[in-house]
């Protein structure tokens, strides 16, 4: 999967980096805020699985 993705960036990025940086900011920007938010689902699903039980009695 990265390798593709480098690939496909390689070829976009010379045309499409001066045409709009700003979108290639904005799309960096949401992939860290979609990692961020995995990030955080997957601890709050191990935290629930830890003390869900404590939790819900």
């Amino acid at each position: 999967m990265p390798s593709t993705t480098r690939r496909r960036r390689g070829r976009r990025n010379s045309s499409r980096y001066y045409v709009n940086p700003r979108r290639d900011r904005a799309l960096r920007i949401g992939r860290i805020v979609l990692v961020a938010v995995m990030g955080v689902v997957a601890v709050g699903l191990a935290v629930m699985a830890m003390y869900g039980d404590r939790i819900l009695s």
